[in-house]
């Protein structure tokens, strides 16, 4: 007798008897039936095209709006109520209102904000010699201090007289992005920032942050940090500042110079919620470059403001920016035709104030 038992192995359970005969009965579906083949391979090409549309951020545009395409940092990403306010949106004072002025300086931003506890921020100065306008207008605003100013990248457009800004008024906080450039209005702007001592905040989010960067400003408004991302981009208006500032239920999205890349980038980084506004600031004076319509979807915005110059070299805002806004029944100003644009936001939507 050999000294070797028989292995025996144990009794299968229904779930693999099921199985197997499922697996079975599709096999021979395949080899009988040609159409069967034939669906097979069309719903493996839709499973692909869904994957692979997912994986880049949605280019095709057929995802939820208010879902993001990175479930893990979507997961991590904390809600309204977890970034210290609550799920309704930040308190409004009845009857008062934020107000953003988007300045006319000619081809180049300058926003100013004014909360309704009278906290100031000014994002962005204009090119070199924009500063008498600027100033004129915060004067004639009765504006002596600036509890934040940010400059969103480091073109001369937006920053070229942002250090006659700090040296005329008495700033809280500085924020930028982690972004150098070798010109003389970059230079002069660090070396007032270091000559006055104003705390510098740099803008840069980490893959493994758990959600946007928080501006402490102003009491009962929200203002959150939504780009750029920490890494290299071929294009330095995508390290532009984009930032969100909610008030009740009405918000602003800024954009600075933010191009089509940074655009996707965020979309696909954040939940989509972060970056819907009642107002958009066009990205990059209205190039083609900027506002894909994947981001004009998700920013659902009643308003856009275009910020340019009058006959600019550029040809900015672009009649594809234009038409794009027109077909999403977005109502959109510019500075260029209308001047200085004034938009009041009261917590539950926003108006242009003429």
């Amino acid at each position: 007798m050999s000294n070797h038992s028989k292995k025996t192995n144990a009794p299968d359970s229904p779930y693999d008897a099921y199985a197997r005969e499922a697996q079975a009965a599709l096999i021979r579906l395949l080899r009988r039936s040609k159409a069967a083949r034939i669906i097979a391979a069309i719903l493996c090409i839709v499973i692909a095209v869904f994957a692979l549309n997912w994986y880049l951020g949605d280019p095709l545009g057929i995802l939820p709006a208010d879902v993001s395409t990175d479930p893990a940092v979507s997961a991590a990403a904390p809600s309204p109520t977890a970034a210290g306010t609550a799920s309704s949106g930040p308190s409004i004072r009845e009857g008062e209102t934020l107000d953003a002025y988007f300045i006319d300086i000619g081809q180049g931003d300058c926003i100013f904000l004014e909360a309704p506890d009278g906290s100031t921020m000014l994002i962005d100065a204009g090119d070199r010699g924009n500063f008498p306008v600027i100033d004129a207008f915060l004067k004639a605003n009765d504006v002596e201090r600036l509890d934040i100013v940010v400059a969103t990248h480091t073109h001369a457009d937006h920053i070229g007289s942002m250090a006659a800004v700090i040296d005329s008024y008495d700033i809280g906080a500085f924020y930028m992005p982690d972004q150098q450039a070798d010109s003389n209005s970059y230079e002069d702007m660090m070396d007032a920032v270091e000559a006055k001592n104003i705390p510098v905040h740099i803008a840069k989010l980490l893959p493994s942050d758990t959600g946007p960067m928080v501006v402490d400003w102003a009491d009962g408004v929200e203002v959150l940090i939504l780009s750029p991302f920490d890494g290299t981009y071929a294009s330095s208006n995508d390290y532009s500042i984009v930032m969100r500032v909610r008030y009740g239920e009405s918000a602003i999205l800024l954009t600075g110079d933010a191009e089509t890349t940074a655009e996707r980038i965020l979309l696909k980084a954040l939940p989509h919620r972060y970056v819907q506004a009642n107002v958009l600031k066009v990205g990059h004076h209205g190039s083609t470059t900027s506002t894909c319509a994947q981001f004009l979807s998700a920013v659902s915005p009643d308003i856009a403001v275009i910020s340019c110059g009058a006959g600019n070299k550029y040809g900015h805002p672009e009649q594809p920016v234009l038409e794009r806004l027109l077909e999403a029944h977005v109502e959109t100003y510019r500075t260029d035709l209308s001047g200085t644009i004034h938009i009041a936001l009261d917590g539950t939507a926003a108006r242009v104030i003429e």
